[in-house]
């Protein structure tokens, strides 16, 4: 297992930090952080939730946030899914 971290600062949004356990292929534990704010404050719980056992496709990641964003209501503040999985995506590279 490779532990990985990454901070990313997209333009115009807010800091995200990536802290990931993965095998190379399969994201095994994650945990989002950041500048930015999701509603409601346990949102994130859905989304890092729904990312365990993904692979590291980027269309694959931002699929499964998005999901996890319609199924929970959930909202994003200073960040999109877009820029949540290019850090993802950014943390492996």
């Amino acid at each position: 297992m490779i532990e990985k971290y990454y901070e990313y600062k997209p333009p115009r949004e807010k800091l995200i930090k990536i802290h990931m356990k993965t095998d190379g292929f399969y994201i095994l534990g994650i945990m989002i952080t950041g500048d930015f704010f999701i509603l409601p404050e346990q949102g994130i719980d859905p989304i890092e939730s729904s990312l365990l056992d993904s692979s590291l496709d980027s269309k694959e990641i931002l699929s499964r946030v998005n999901s996890a964003i319609m199924k929970n209501g959930i909202e994003l503040v200073g960040v999109s899914s877009e820029s949540l999985t290019e850090a993802i995506i950014r943390t492996v590279e």
